[in-house]
């Protein structure tokens, strides 16, 4: 229900924003998930357009409510990253990394696995993941094996964005002004651990060689 919601408003946005630039521009598709992808292409196409709308608020507003709808109930469905599928003899059911957690656990026959072995897939799976410096420090230390300490990584990853190395994502208000917490993507602090090194016992950081 929630995934016909999100491509409903997505279509029914991108029609608006035909209408009101008076263009064809929009193509037509037979089927409901092409519908979806012509109407995240036309509006990521005209977004310069959209900013200048009345409604582009409200549009906002809409697709914040949509995201954090949809990342709750993956939460609850799938609490993790997909991790491949289960390895032990007989068993292919889907397995999921769970945030601060270092081992992965087959929900169908309960084996049990290093997270770190699942790296990745896990990483195929998740570079794309936002969020707050707290659960980015659990994710890194539970996948990695050079990161030992969530706070130290944790502080880090916060300094790195007051100082603007990695992007600072945040939700937008009915004004367009930011608010909530600052989120970052997870393979923004990837690369950067990678090209700086591995958090030290005091905070710090050693340069990768």
């Amino acid at each position: 229900m929630a995934l016909d919601e999100v491509g409903n408003d997505l279509t029914t946005w991108a029609r608006a924003l035909a209408d009101d630039r008076m263009t064809d521009d929009l193509p037509a598709s037979n089927d409901e998930l092409g519908a979806i992808k012509v109407a995240c292409w036309f509006l990521g196409s005209n977004l310069t357009s959209v900013a200048t709308l009345d409604w582009a608020g409200l549009l906002i507003v809409a697709l914040a409510d949509h995201e954090e709808r949809l990342r709750t109930l993956t939460e609850q469905v799938a609490p993790g990253w997909y991790a491949g599928e289960c390895q032990r003899d007989g068993c292919a059911a889907p397995t999921y990394v769970v945030p601060g957690l270092t081992w992965v656990t087959c929900r169908e026959c309960g084996a049990t696995t290093y997270a770190h072995d699942h790296l990745d897939i896990v990483l195929g799976e998740a570079r794309g993941w936002i969020a707050p410096p707290m659960r980015l420090a659990e994710a890194v230390v539970a996948l990695t094996e050079t990161e030992t300490s969530i706070v130290r990584l944790y502080e880090r990853i916060k300094k790195w964005g007051q100082r603007e190395h990695i992007e600072t994502i945040r939700r937008l208000d009915r004004d367009g002004d930011p608010c909530g917490p600052k989120k970052h993507r997870l393979s923004e602090v990837l690369d950067l651990l990678n090209r700086e090194g591995a958090t030290r016992l005091d905070g710090s950081h050693r340069r990768a060689s």
